[in-house]
């Protein structure tokens, strides 16, 4: 990751605003400002594998499209991001390639299932219902919109802004407070306290 240089994060978050707008510039120039950065990692991660390139390109075309979507949910960190989008392509990529280089019965009996056991699903249900538990026992119920809309429902901010009547400003102080109660109020109930 410090591949990415620290960049100041309005100027990220300018560049990202413009690619969600559709501006094919701010594409070129998102693209031409992390191409290399991006190249180096997959060509380390993949020991210069050829699928290098392929991959490379796959990451901007991914990153772009989640950008579009409104997925990058916070524009200063875009190196990160685009770093994780990186990282997810090269474990897809060998994960594929682990599948098809099976060449006998006993490797298929060594490889793990994948699907969650039934300890794993009730385990995963349980966080479910605290968290729900958690957010309705939030005090604020702006906070308590917020969060559920951003996190859960996966809304984008300007919606759920223009729905509660924020600004880009009061929307992130107000997520900021929210994940900071959220966070107090789900570790005591946790622990039992």
């Amino acid at each position: 990751m410090e591949v990415f240089s620290m960049i100041d994060a309005r100027v990220e978050a300018e560049l990202v605003a413009r690619v969600m707008a559709g501006d094919e510039r701010a594409e070129e120039e998102l693209f031409l400002k992390y191409r290399r950065g991006v190249a180096i990692i997959l060509n380390h991660s993949t020991d210069n594998s050829p699928a290098a390139a392929d991959l490379c390109q796959e990451t901007f075309k991914i990153t772009f499209q989640k950008i579009k979507n409104g997925e990058l949910r916070e524009p200063g960190k875009l190196p990160a991001f685009i770093w994780k989008v990186a990282h997810n392509l090269v474990t897809d990529h060998f994960r594929k390639l682990r599948t098809h280089q099976i060449s006998s019965i006993e490797e298929v009996e060594d490889i793990t299932d994948a699907t969650p056991d039934q300890l794993d699903m009730i385990l995963e249900k349980e966080k479910a219902a605290l968290v729900r538990r958690v957010l309705s026992d939030m005090e604020s119920e702006r906070e308590r919109q917020a969060l559920y809309r951003f996190y859960i429902a996966e809304e984008n901010k300007e919606r759920v802004c223009a729905d509660l009547g924020l600004t880009t400003k009061q929307f992130n102080l107000i997520i900021f407070r929210a994940r900071k109660h959220f966070r107090k109020l789900y570790e005591k109930m946790a622990s039992g306290r």
